[in-house]
């Protein structure tokens, strides 16, 4: 023929317009350039062609009105016909390749082989037809330009869970993932199953690979958008890419949101007018912007405060704190540490601890926590026990700290960004410390060591028990100070509203000369049954301070501050008492040296005499009630 078996044949569009009819297969269009080196042009008319592909009978077209122009110059052919349905195994997987090259932007070689030519359209030339018909014609189909199948990527919710064992491997799933699909054809394309291979890229950078174990099931009503899910799978993050890592983890938790890319090849099963085809290492790159956990935007709650127990170390408060995560991620972290600090004076107070932290969309979650409490400063330590006794509420500042809050590499510095606000409500309604007492008084105590023989009911607001050492207290009535308390005793309070009385604690009396007067002309007088050996319930106010250690003998060394009113059995008795020499003492030296020292000495001596009289006759009147009470 002199053409040279028409070289340089090139696919300039290929396209597939709908499905044939009957379900045939789908219908094709191509244009081809055809370069003819005879110098001599043809008109061709009508042309026919089979299409294979490595073996497999692929279809045939046709081409109308088709003219070669000749010397060397390149003459355009418009086929159309029809691909086939293939229904053998062979020429499944030989058409699989073939789109799934064609869709990656890679040439495949097919061959086209001639059927018939009528250069009139109606009437075949023999010999002309006997040229085309031993004429084989290999033709590279290869899209025109790259092809961007699937964008659009959108991730509505993930799942990421760190594993100390394996840093930097963590593993990642989400249930509901979606991608546009834009086939560069117009048939009908269902796509069943597909497994992606998904580079993750942060900061012009590929983090890791994430291989899927096994293909996802798709679900879609839109033919340009598919829906399907990651299974779990690992993410390997390369070895010199662990400092950007970090810093992608530390933004998806401080900020509102982040953006990443999403970069692989995907693999996917997909029903069409040809046959159920697997398509190979279809490209794709796209961004995708979730929203991040933006921690320290969280409004963070504190409750169910329980103090368990304690050690010689510190003292374990059980708690529940309430975490929200607006984002679509569920992050699995393992045990996290934080450091706590009083937020008015940034004092340290010890470290929060929540073991198998797992943050869900959503909120806010109740996450069981325990805090260690061990301040550095005594002085804050007891404070901050003391007002929680006593139902305050506390502002606190709560942290992260660059290696000590996990032991994952890859979160050091995510959770080093922490910075959470919360309060602490203390025992709510405030305990009573002191349901109870008793108190007994002799002549001789009050009016010779000045002391009074107490026993006082403590009842232990906390679950952990409480062993006292030192007992340090002040005991007033109606504002009169009555006496102090001083004294070093060690007794077991059980935990979980526990009571125990106390040991004997001695009441020292005030020693000034005013005590006397004060019992005499207020106190006694207030409650006349006392001095007539009966007894009465008197309300006074004790102003405490426990020496502790919280949780047992061994536990948390600590000191209570705590102020009650408390009302005490007080009796008292005068057996065995020199009554008389008590009389003479109190009325003729007691109190006038009382009166004198209180009232002053006026000039003429007049005044005070009077009041010495007034006294001593009412110490008269109460300590011979006394005595006609007892003798």
């Amino acid at each position: 023929m002199g053409m040279n078996g028409f070289g340089k044949i090139a696919i300039k569009k290929f396209d597939l317009p709908r499905d044939a009819p009957n379900n045939q297969g789908a219908m094709v269009k191509l244009v081809t350039l055809m370069n003819n080196p005879s110098p001599i042009g043809m008109t061709l008319g009508s042309i026919v062609l089979d299409l294979f592909y490595d073996g497999t009978y692929l279809g045939q077209v046709t081409a109308q009105n088709a003219t070669l122009v000749g010397g060397g110059s390149e003459s355009p052919l418009e086929l159309e016909g029809v691909l086939y349905r293939q229904a053998k195994p062979e020429d499944l997987a030989h058409l699989s390749v073939l789109f799934s090259n064609y869709l990656a932007g890679k040439a495949t070689m097919t061959t086209a082989k001639g059927v018939s030519v009528k250069p009139d359209g109606v009437n075949p030339v023999s010999w002309l037809s006997d040229g085309i018909m031993a004429l084989t014609l290999t033709v590279p189909l290869q899209s025109p330009k790259p092809l961007q199948i699937i964008g659009g990527i959108q991730i509505m919710d993930m799942g990421i869970a760190f594993n100390p064992a394996m840093p930097y491997v963590p593993t990642v799933l989400s249930r509901n993932m979606s991608a546009g699909v834009k086939f560069p054809f117009n048939i009908t394309i269902h796509v069943q199953t597909v497994a992606n291979s998904i580079a993750l890229g942060y900061g012009g950078k590929v983090l890791g690979d994430i291989h899927a174990s096994v293909p996802s099931q798709v679900n879609s009503n839109l033919p340009d958008l598919i829906a399907f899910s990651l299974p779990s799978s690992p993410l390997v993050v390369k070895d010199d890419v662990h400092e950007e890592f970090n810093t992608f983890l530390a933004d998806l938790t401080i900020q509102a949101e982040d953006t990443f890319s999403v970069v692989g090849k995907s693999n996917a099963t997909a029903e069409t007018p040809m046959g159920l085809v697997s398509l190979k290492d279809v490209p794709f790159n796209s961004s995708v912007t979730m929203k991040a956990l933006n921690f320290n935007a969280q409004q963070t709650t504190v409750s169910d405060i329980v103090v368990s127990s304690g050690t010689s170390e510190h003292l374990i408060i059980n708690i529940v704190v309430a975490l929200a995560n607006p984002s679509t991620l569920t992050v699995a972290i393992g045990t996290v540490t934080l450091m706590v600090f009083e937020s008015s004076t940034n004092q340290f107070l010890g470290d929060l601890v929540i073991q198998n932290l797992n943050l869900v969309p959503g909120g806010p979650t109740r996450v069981p926590a325990q805090f260690f409490f061990h301040p550095t400063d005594p002085v804050l330590r007891d404070q901050f026990l003391s007002r929680f006794v006593a139902g305050n509420t506390f502002p606190l500042h709560v942290t992260g700290s660059p290696t000590g809050s996990t032991p994952l590499p890859e979160l050091q510095k995510a959770l080093s960004l922490i910075s959470l606000g919360c309060s602490v409500a203390g025992l709510i309604p405030p305990p009573i410390l002191f349901p109870s007492g008793r108190a007994i008084s002799t002549l001789n105590t009050v009016l010779g060591s000045h002391t009074t023989s107490a026993w006082v009911v403590i009842q232990n607001p906390l679950p952990a028990p409480m062993y006292c050492t030192l007992i340090v207290a002040t005991v007033t009535w109606r504002g009169n100070l009555f006496g102090t308390i001083n004294q070093q005793t060690e007794f077991l309070i059980p935990g979980n509203q526990g009571k125990t009385t106390t040991p004997e604690l001695i009441i020292q009396h005030p020693q000034d000369l005013g005590f006397p007067v004060f019992l005499t002309t207020q106190f006694l007088t207030a409650y006349p049954g006392i001095g007539i050996g009966g007894g009465a319930l008197v309300p006074f106010e004790m102003e405490v301070q426990f020496a502790l250690r919280i949780g047992g003998e061994s536990g948390y060394v600590a000191t209570i501050s705590y102020k009650q009113s408390i009302e005490i059995l007080v009796k008292a008795t005068v057996l065995g008492i020199d009554v008389g020499a008590i009389l003479s003492s109190v009325g003729s030296g007691v109190v006038k040296d009382v009166v004198g020292g209180v009232m002053g000495s006026d000039s003429s001596g007049g005044g005070s005499s009077e009041v010495a009289k007034g006294v001593e006759g009412t110490v008269g009147k109460v300590f011979g009630g006394l005595t006609k009470g007892f003798l």
